[in-house]
């Protein structure tokens, strides 16, 4: 079976006049140069979908992003240097708006796509926090993780970070 969303938990704070958390989220968003050529058309799509969402953000703020898989189209990134880290993250989604996607935390799951490579290159998506100067990019495991937000008022609402592969495996 093959699922086509991450899952996603999420713990709300609803009190009114309580403090809140705000963040964004997006899946499937991902793109490479195979994607680019069968589909000039996709590269602007999805920095149409770029734009909204920092400007949403530059507007309303947002602690941080989720990624929630497929992070890299067609077929995943080689290693923690690939160039589509520049060319289909950095330089699509960080660079919009003067910068509002930027110096935030991005917390990453892995998606199908981004195995297509192999394991050791979907794993490179875990070393991007070690191996390189980026310190945007989250993903601490390939294993379920969460993610914890402390408000004002010490309330800690937690995101569950869940890769496809393990919910599929299910």
């Amino acid at each position: 079976m093959n699922l086509q969303a991450a899952v996603l938990l999420l713990s709300f704070v609803t009190a009114v006049g309580a403090p809140s958390l705000r963040f964004v989220s997006v899946g499937d968003w991902g793109i490479g140069s195979v994607a680019e050529e069968k589909n000039p058309g996709e590269r602007a799509a999805s920095e149409a979908v770029a734009d909204a969402m920092a400007a949403d953000v530059a507007a309303d703020g947002a602690a941080f992003v989720l990624a929630l898989g497929d992070n890299f189209y067609q077929d995943g990134v080689a290693n923690a240097t690939d160039g589509l880290w520049e060319r289909a993250w950095r330089g699509l989604w960080l660079a919009k708006r003067g910068g509002a996607l930027a110096g935030r935390p991005w917390y990453a799951i892995l998606g199908n796509h981004d195995y297509h490579q192999g394991l050791d290159a979907a794993l490179s998506q875990t070393r991007r926090m070690t191996e390189t100067d980026d310190d945007e990019w989250h993903m601490p495991s390939t294993a379920p993780y969460v993610v914890t937000a402390t408000l004002d008022d010490g309330v800690a609402p937690r995101t569950y970070q869940m890769p496809r592969r393990l919910v599929c495996s299910m």
